[in-house]
């Protein structure tokens, strides 16, 4: 790998091991998994936290727990949460409301409450399954909050869609696996896309934000170091690792 283009970490909420795929139902789309075996990631700085999240708290993956209250007992959503969300600039943010109670748990375990959220209890048998698939009363719907993001290391080869962009190498298409919206890269030919890649889409944005032409080199500095990241679309910079090295 050259020596200009930095080692990318990848990050993950929940278990950082390889899980079976669930293929068996599911529509090829843009997320399929190109392997049976494996764990979807993001490179740091660059995280869309819809799909680093959006587990329930019995998925095997480990991406969330129940909130419980003094007791051991899940806390109902009535009284307890409010979910609220705003803008700034496009950007949108969290600002959730939850009751003095939650408050007091989240504080005795270092958590945030714009990482709490709602979740359907399901039990591991038979019947659960028909009540996932089944209308829930709201009185059912219990608290949960989403595990902090681990900042992991991985230098085997990584499955991204790099190559669907502008600015993505030439000479690594011919040479690499693609497999439908996936290539798979050596980790040193992934930083090296990634790096062209992303330089391609800022010029991208920056022209699409300033078609009259107007230019101001201060804006340009704040903007070009991490402004421009608001911007951009980051589920399409996923990845999956069959096997963590490293």
């Amino acid at each position: 790998m050259r020596k200009d283009y930095p080692k990318i970490r990848f990050v993950r909420s929940g278990v950082i091991k390889s899980f079976k795929q669930k293929l068996k139902g599911r529509e090829e789309s843009y997320h399929y998994p190109p392997k049976k075996r494996g764990f979807y990631a993001f490179p740091k700085g660059f995280v869309e936290y819809f799909l680093v999240t959006n587990r329930e708290p019995y998925h095997i993956t480990q991406k969330s727990v129940w909130l419980r209250d003094e007791n051991g007992e899940r806390f109902k959503v009535e009284g307890n949460f409010k979910p609220s969300e705003y803008y700034r600039g496009e950007q949108v943010l969290c600002d959730h409301w939850v009751s003095k109670e939650v408050l007091r748990q989240l504080k005795r375990k270092g958590l945030k409450k714009n990482w709490v959220d709602i979740a359907q209890p399901l039990e591991d048998s038979f019947v659960g399954l028909f009540r996932k698939l089944a209308h829930v009363p709201y009185d059912d719907i219990r608290l949960c909050y989403f595990k902090p993001l681990k900042t992991f290391r991985h230098f085997g080869y990584v499955w991204s869609h790099l190559h669907t962009f502008e600015g993505f190498p030439e000479s690594l298409r011919r040479k690499n696996w693609i497999k439908g919206t996936w290539i798979k890269l050596s980790y040193g030919n992934y930083c090296f896309a990634f790096h062209k890649v992303t330089k391609a889409l800022k010029k991208e944005l920056w022209k699409e934000k300033h078609k009259d032409g107007s230019f101001d080199f201060q804006e340009y500095l704040c903007w070009n170091r991490k402004n421009w990241k608001t911007r951009l679309n980051k589920d399409c910079l996923e990845v999956f690792i069959e096997e963590r090295r490293g």
